[in-house]
């Protein structure tokens, strides 16, 4: 086994471990980064591609392949984090600015001047305009939604939790 001692590699070289499935740790520009068959020259993303985790002072971002694409697919930073997915599953709980509480989605959408904003919105939903429950007979459950007293610019209602019938097929 091979001992490496006080080895610099400099700014935008790599440093490779194997040579089957070979890793990278690079550094170019201001950023570090770990890959698989892939690294970063300072500027632009070399080798043959895989995936990547690039990081900064305060940024962590996920490449699957940024030599093909260069679009990170996670990214956090301070305050955001982005899922570039329309097929990511989380298994458990998601919290939209509020605390996590198991196997719910939580919304806060309340900014740090107390002001109340509508965020939870649903695009492009294809429902059924007909109005009948022919199709749509088995009752499959509720869907649970907690409202706040204040719900938009002076718009009152009575807080509390509302629930809205699902029905299937």
């Amino acid at each position: 086994m091979a001992t490496l001692q006080n080895t610099t590699v400099p700014d935008n070289g790599y440093y490779r471990v194997g040579t089957t499935n070979t890793a990278y740790v690079s550094s170019g520009g201001a950023y570090a980064h770990f890959g698989l068959s892939a690294w970063f020259d300072g500027t632009a993303w070399q080798g043959a591609g895989g995936p990547v985790l690039q990081l900064t002072t305060n940024n962590l971002q996920f490449y699957m392949n940024p030599v093909v694409s260069g679009i990170p697919i996670f990214s956090t930073g301070d305050s955001t984090t982005t899922i570039a997915s329309t097929s990511t599953t989380i298994n458990g709980t998601l919290g939209v600015g509020a605390a996590a509480v198991t196997g719910q989605i939580l919304v806060n959408a309340g900014d740090a001047a107390g002001n109340v904003k509508p965020v939870l919105e649903v695009t492009n939903c294809l429902g059924d305009g007909s109005a009948s429950t022919a199709t749509k007979s088995v009752f499959k459950g509720f869907l649970g939604i907690q409202v706040g007293s204040v719900v938009g610019p002076a718009t009152s209602v009575v807080a509390g939790t509302y629930y809205i019938r699902l029905w299937g097929t």
